[in-house]
This record gives C-alpha cells, sequence and structure tokens, in this order.
C-alpha cells in the first residue's frame, strides 16, 4: 500500500511540473464562453497561472470566472494566502458572508462577496480547488493542500470565483446557482502537446 502511494505521488510531482492551471468549462448547451469582463480582476499576484473568461446564456445573462492556480503551492503564494483579494483596487467590498452552493454534483461552502465601484455592482462567489476536488473556507482548502503534499502529491491548487454584474442580490445568486449546477465544469488544463 505504500509502495502504491509512493508510486502515485511520485507520478503526481511528474505531472505538475509543466501544468497549466485550472480551466472552467460547461457541459450544458445553455451557456456558451465568450471573451471575459474587462471590469472585474481578482488580485493574485503570487498565481502561478490567471485565466479569466464568460459565459453568457440565450437569456442575457452573464457569469464571470477567474481561476488563479498554484502548481507547488507554498508560504506566501498559496490560493488561500495574505495578499489575495476577490477583487482589484477599483473596488469596494459592501458584504461579506458564507453561502452553500452545489458544483459538480457537490456541496461547496463558499464565500459570498458583494462589491461595488462607482455605480456597478457584483456577487462574487469565491472557493478553492485543492487535491482535485472543491473545499470552501480557507481552513478547508489548507488542510486539503496538506492532505495532498502527503497522501496523494497532487499539491497543484487554485481559487475559483465566479460573479454576476448585477444590482439584486437575489437574482445574481440565482444566476451563479443555475451556472454552477448546471454543469459547470472546472479542471486543469491539458499540458501541451498532450490531449
Amino acid at each position: 500500500l505504500l509502495a502504491t502511494m509512493l508510486e502515485a505521488r511520485a507520478r503526481a510531482q511528474e505531472a505538475i511540473g509543466a501544468w497549466e492551471g485550472l480551466r472552467a468549462s460547461t457541459t450544458s448547451q445553455r451557456w456558451a464562453e465568450v471573451a471575459p469582463a474587462e471590469d472585474w480582476r481578482p488580485a493574485f499576484p503570487t498565481a502561478g497561472a490567471r485565466h479569466a473568461t464568460r459565459f453568457e446564456d440565450g437569456r442575457g445573462r452573464a457569469v464571470d470566472v477567474y481561476l488563479a492556480s498554484y502548481a507547488r503551492p507554498r508560504k506566501g503564494a498559496e490560493p488561500a494566502g495574505f495578499g489575495n483579494e476577490p477583487h482589484d483596487r477599483g473596488w469596494r467590498r459592501l458584504s461579506d458572508g458564507r453561502v452553500r452552493v452545489e458544483v459538480e454534483g457537490h456541496a461547496v461552502q463558499a464565500r459570498v462577496l458583494r462589491i461595488a465601484a462607482g455605480n456597478a455592482r457584483r456577487v462574487v462567489l469565491a472557493w478553492y480547488w485543492v487535491d482535485g476536488g472543491h473545499a470552501g473556507p480557507a481552513l478547508a482548502a489548507k488542510l486539503g493542500q496538506l492532505r495532498g503534499r502527503l497522501l496523494t502529491g497532487r499539491e497543484a491548487a487554485a481559487a475559483i470565483l465566479v460573479s454576476v454584474a448585477q444590482d439584486d442580490d437575489d437574482a445574481a445568486l440565482a444566476t451563479l446557482r443555475d451556472f454552477l449546477s448546471g454543469g459547470a465544469r472546472f479542471a486543469p488544463a491539458p499540458l501541451a502537446g498532450r490531449s
């Protein structure tokens, strides 16, 4: 058993070397990927890879996705680290709380923030991807990173942020829940030259 665990850990660490970060996609025909929003960029200065995109449906709704990936998280450079913010300096935080959402068939305790920049308003959901799965609060992410490092060798981790530009908090949360439960997927990007 120990030999099998060590072999799996070595394979995972070898694969991380060329990791290009987490990517978002959807299995739903209702949501189409389009160019990312220009007005909202979270601040994750130590991320090894950052990816922003937007998904729109046929009803005029749009969900912005921002992924900050870390191939080998370490103190000072990790998704749940000090200095990472769900918005850049142009935005101010109006409220901060928690909400349970369904992501890829699993319940996740996400951070929910309401932010503003001038007259623009956004609702942002944030959580983490560690050891191949989703984790809610920062403590759960840090424990997941430790478990991955020690048991599976999967050190790669990411912060996942999804957002809707909308004044109506209830409508924004409904849109985010619909997107997440309706086929949103978050997975490592294929390595260059591999599929």
